[in-house]
């Protein structure tokens, strides 16, 4: 007994596909690429919820104060910060961000009170946004503990800020200096702004001296 194809037809298994079954791949397709960046957008955004939660609860741990007054306003500033950083960093989607606009957003607007006292120089760099984000944290809380505490809180006060890169361009260094400020001693406790700097970025190398003459913090990061 001769058996025919299934189907019917001799011819029906090498049917050549129709143009509905096209646009049906097509459409299939279209659809697994939307929902692969949509998966991808969604876990991005999650990453960076989890990053921000975990930062703003360090801020409210760490955050000290002799009263909730000053409690709440020394919070909200930081808050503020972290929301202009944010604000930065959304903007720049997830491109790089540049050290120079980091440093001019973060010190502008004590440069604007504290005109010529505060300088910054050294090649622009490039930065992934989570180190610019950190880098923003981490000079505000420079710049705040100099205004209440450092060479800003005096007359003839000033901060120089240099930075460069390595050789092969690895790794960046930041150099925070201030000077001409009252005699500086070492605190006994480590508050708010020292636990920042040493855990805010990460595998960074962060060193404080407490010279007499002035605050140093040297920065040594991986930008590869």
């Amino acid at each position: 007994m001769r058996r025919e194809p299934l189907g019917g037809g001799e011819d029906s298994g090498n049917a050549p596909a129709s143009e509905d079954d096209e646009i049906g791949l097509n459409c299939s397709a279209q659809r697994d690429e939307h929902d692969t960046a949509q998966d991808l957008l969604i876990a991005e955004l999650q990453h960076r919820l989890r990053n921000l939660l975990t930062l703003v609860q360090f801020l409210i741990i760490h955050t000290q104060s002799d009263t909730l007054d000053r409690y709440q306003s020394a919070l909200v500033a930081r808050i503020r910060c972290l929301a202009e950083a944010c604000e930065l960093i959304d903007r720049c989607n997830r491109d790089p961000i540049s050290l120079a606009e980091v440093l001019e957003r973060t010190l502008k607007p004590y440069a604007a009170v504290f005109e010529g006292r505060i300088r910054a120089a050294g090649p622009d760099v490039d930065l992934e946004p989570q180190l610019g984000l950190a880098l923003h944290l981490v000079f505000h809380e420079l710049a705040t503990n100099a205004c209440k505490h450092g060479a800003l809180s005096s007359s003839a006060g000033q901060v120089e800020v240099l930075s460069g890169v390595d050789l092969d361009e690895t790794s960046l260094v930041i150099q925070w200096n201030e000077s001409g400020g009252p005699e500086v001693r070492e605190p006994q406790h480590r508050g708010f702004g020292l636990n920042l700097l040493s855990k805010i970025l990460g595998a960074a190398k962060v060193e404080l001296r407490f010279k007499p003459t002035g605050l140093t913090c040297s920065i040594l990061v991986n930008i590869s």
